[in-house]
């Protein structure tokens, strides 16, 4: 499974902002979250996934971003890791 977060360019509020949106890639399947963070284009860089150093509030808004993440991983990932730890624990009882 594979996570992206991107600035959605189809939405644009009043304000002049976009939308992120968390990506997950598995089993060519595509789901995508919003994260309740919206960001202007320009403090926004596509290829490091992060805002830029300029945005007047970065550090809010990467705290955000790095939050959800950390929170759906722990959703989507960890049962997968629980479940091949508990075959290895059964493997060797």
């Amino acid at each position: 499974m594979t996570f992206r977060v991107i600035l959605r360019k189809d939405v644009i509020y009043k304000n002049n902002t976009s939308p992120l949106c968390l990506l997950f890639f598995h089993d060519n399947r595509k789901k995508s979250v919003g994260l309740g963070v919206s960001v202007s284009r320009e403090y926004w860089d596509a290829e490091a996934q992060k805002v830029t150093d300029d945005c007047p509030d970065r550090g809010d808004i990467q705290f955000q971003i790095t939050a959800k993440i950390k929170e759906y991983v722990f959703y989507f990932v960890s049962p997968f890791l629980t479940c091949k730890y508990a075959i290895r624990l059964g493997d060797r009882i």
